[in-house]
């Protein structure tokens, strides 16, 4: 890998650049034009080529130094690791892009969802979380997730970070896209009492 990202810097320079910056290329960031790649672009004397790697989701480290696109991170190299979507970690605690997640713990944090949908979710031994932010009153031993929006502990249903309220966990399902029935109500979900859009309840059965 590290071979092929020098090899494209070279290719680069042919059609003259900045002999101050170097730039690497990696996969693993979905761009809105369909491609799966971004650059980092350092100046060579804040990067140490023979330990760069690139580490998806528009991140990538040396030995001293994580950085996201053209941006030095406040992260530890020496011990930085990306959980999975936006969620990373490294020796000083648990951050959700560079947001550091007070009281999270770093031993038994995990993200959370199907292989599918987005990681927004994630938990502890403690708290249930969403893109980065503890929902209030979840139960993290039983939270789990329904799909990118909706989740539930055993006792409560949660829609992002707020409990729906008067929500039949039991039969409760989140159908993925909107819907219309026949009068015209939009939902999202639904119980065996009612439908919802998201955390509202728009009809009864």
């Amino acid at each position: 890998m590290k071979k092929l990202i020098l090899l494209w810097f070279l290719m680069m320079c042919i059609g003259g650049c900045d002999e101050k910056m170097i730039i690497f290329k990696c996969e693993g960031y979905a761009e809105k034009d369909g491609s799966n790649c971004y650059e980092i672009k350092v100046n060579k004397t804040e990067v140490d080529v023979a330990t760069f790697e690139c580490l998806g989701n528009g991140y990538g480290k040396d030995k001293n130094t994580v950085f996201r696109f053209h941006t030095k991170t406040h992260f530890d190299a020496s011990s930085f690791e990306r959980i999975g979507g936006d969620y990373n970690k490294d020796r000083n605690g648990v951050y959700y892009h560079e947001a550091k997640i007070e009281g999270a713990d770093i031993l038994t944090f995990e993200i959370l969802g199907d292989g599918v949908h987005e990681v927004v979710f994630a938990k502890d031994s403690n708290n249930a979380y969403f893109i980065g932010s503890k929902i209030v009153d979840a139960k993290a031993k039983t939270f789990e997730v329904l799909d990118d929006e909706f989740a539930q502990d055993g006792d409560s249903v949660y829609m992002k970070d707020s409990k729906i309220l008067g929500a039949d966990v039991e039969t409760f399902r989140a159908l993925g896209e909107s819907r219309k029935d026949v009068t015209g109500v939009i939902y999202n979900a639904e119980d065996k009492n009612n439908y919802y859009f998201d955390r509202q309840v728009v009809k009864k059965k």
